[in-house]
Formats: structure tokens, C-alpha cells, sequence
């Protein structure tokens, strides 16, 4: 059985010029009906307990002052995690 070569397409943004190599070959994407193809709709979803998907950067959460962390500073870090969707609120 005869194997084909992998080819890698690297999708640009419009506008941006780079100066072609040698083995460069100028692509159009398109769909399936021959209209433009555009890459909507393909934002991962949200992180749940059970799902990966994308998170938000948590807030910045202060060092605790002591040795031992107060229930405010616990709740503080878990208040973060939770908006930032890292953690789950219960």
C-alpha cells in the first residue's frame, strides 16, 4: 500500500505578508459548498469538573501574613479559583 506524504498548512491571518519559500504552494480554504472558510465556532467550551476546556486566570491572591494561612485567606484563594473557573463552587 502506497503512504502519502503528511503536508502541514499554517493558516495566517489576512493581510499578514510573509515572503514565500521555495516549496510554498498559496492555498484558499474553503467549505464544502465552495464559500470562504472561516474558523468560528470552534472555541473549546468551558472547564467543568468532569470536561477540560478553558479557564481564566485567577486573581491575584495575597501571600498570608502568618505562618499559617486565616480562614479569610483560605477563602480568599478558594473565592479566586471559583470565579476564575479553576475550581468548582461547591
Amino acid at each position: 500500500m502506497m503512504s502519502f506524504p503528511v503536508q502541514t498548512l499554517v493558516v495566517q491571518k489576512p493581510g499578514k505578508k510573509k515572503k514565500p519559500g521555495p516549496l510554498d504552494a498559496p492555498i484558499n480554504l474553503v467549505n464544502p459548498d465552495g464559500t470562504p472558510f472561516a474558523a468560528s465556532g470552534l472555541t473549546p467550551a468551558e472547564a467543568t469538573t468532569s470536561t477540560a476546556g478553558v479557564v481564566r486566570q485567577a486573581a491575584h491572591v495575597p501571600d498570608p501574613a502568618g505562618d499559617t494561612p486565616t480562614k479569610a485567606e483560605y477563602v480568599a484563594l478558594r473565592d479566586a479559583l471559583v470565579t476564575a473557573g479553576i475550581m468548582a463552587a461547591s
